[in-house]
């Protein structure tokens, strides 16, 4: 029993010693040689499988091994995988062991980059919000990008490429830019200019003007400011030319809905405080010219005003001003032919005497202006009519 179990341990030993022999044959099959790329290119942070294609296809027992001359521009792992870094060439070599050592080694130049550009690119983010028409077209810090396969975007500077836009800038413009064989195209956000505001930039030279004077507009500079920035000077603005009254403080320049107030002082030609001399000064004044009187004034001589110079004769704005003349005295005489104007004053008389006389009631005309009469002649008559009595 024993011999019969030792024989069959021995055809047991002998099988799996053949079938040993057999499968060590089978993994020795050495690499004879490979194929290996020689150069390729990739893009920054792409990525490939660098593999090589053994002969002969039944190599078996083998090992293959990667390395990169720089592993700061491209990096490989022990799968062939490689990995762009940076910018630049690079080289990975494949080394394939045999199982007796032997060895067999090829190298792959890399050069890294950003492929092929294929278009340009305006960057909107960076265009001016807002244009007005009639404004000029200014790149500022608008970006015009060239797009590389990588996906890089490399900006271009303001002299690389050509620039297409209507200047001044109109509603619908559109900006194109041209580099090489490529263009970009983008309509700009035009919207029609309009005035803001209307700005005295320049005060007139004359502000102080005497009664019955008219405004003069010289020295005066205006502009219009219009939402896109630009200023332009107004010539054509109005304003009223109505002579000035002793109450006017300002002048009005108005264009289309726009106004400015411009500040100015109306007085008298003639001020006077001591009413002995306005009988002086009326003789001296010139056609137009105005008297403003100061104060109250009791017992006072008769003034003669001659119609003809046309005189405008007013108490002190905004103060109380009355004048009485002497008993059976009038006020003012006035005598010729013309127009004088009273304004401002309360005549009172100390008796029924008239107040303002006219020599010649045909000839002269009177304009009064918040005048106050004291003292009428006949309860039933008005203040105007009671003026305007003729002497008899």
């Amino acid at each position: 029993m024993k011999r019969r179990c030792f024989i069959s341990f021995c055809i047991c030993s002998i099988l799996f010693s053949a079938l040993l022999l057999f499968s060590c044959g089978r993994q020795t099959v050495p690499v004879v040689d490979f194929d290996y790329p020689q150069q390729i290119e990739l893009f920054k942070g792409q990525s490939t499988f660098l593999l090589p294609t053994i002969y002969p296809s039944n190599a078996y027992n083998f090992r293959l091994t990667y390395s990169s001359s720089n592993d700061e521009i491209a990096e490989v792992n022990r799968q062939g995988h490689v990995t762009a870094l940076e910018y630049g060439n690079v080289t990975i070599t494949c080394t394939v062991t045999n199982a007796d050592g032997s060895k067999i080694e090829k190298s792959c130049e890399v050069t890294i980059n950003d492929g092929d550009m294929y278009k340009i690119e305006i960057d909107e983010d960076t265009l001016n919000f807002e244009y007005y028409e009639g404004q000029s077209f200014e790149m500022g810090d608008t970006r015009v990008y060239a797009c590389y396969e990588s996906g890089e975007r490399v900006p271009l500077e303001e002299g690389q490429y050509e620039l297409e836009v209507p200047n001044p800038l109109t509603v619908g413009a559109v900006l194109k830019i041209t580099y090489q064989e490529f263009t970009d195209e983008i309509p700009l956000n035009v919207v029609e200019d309009y005035i803001l505001r209307v700005e005295l930039t320049s005060q007139p030279i004359k502000t102080q003007y005497y009664v019955g004077e008219q405004f003069d507009p010289s020295g005066i500079t205006i502009e219009s400011v219009w939402a896109s920035g630009k200023r332009e000077v107004i010539k054509n603005f109005t304003y009223d030319n109505t002579p000035f009254d002793y109450l006017d403080s300002y002048v009005t320049i108005n264009y289309q809905s726009f106004s400015i107030v411009i500040p100015i002082t109306v007085s008298a030609k003639y001020q006077v405080t001591d009413y002995s001399k306005l009988q002086e000064i009326i003789d001296s004044a010139s056609d137009g010219d105005s008297i403003m009187i100061i104060g109250t004034h009791f017992n006072v001589n008769t003034v003669y005003i001659p119609a003809s110079k046309n005189l405008f004769i007013y108490g002190q704005t905004g103060q109380s001003v009355s004048i009485t003349p002497r008993a059976g005295s009038s006020a003012f005489v006035v005598t010729g032919q013309g127009e004088v104007t009273f304004a401002n004053m309360t005549l009172t008389a100390q008796d029924e005497t008239e107040l303002i006389v006219l020599e010649d009631e045909d000839n002269i005309k009177i304009n009064l202006e918040s005048m106050t009469i004291n003292n009428f002649q006949d309860d039933d008559m008005t203040t105007q009519e009671y003026i305007l009595q003729k002497k008899y």
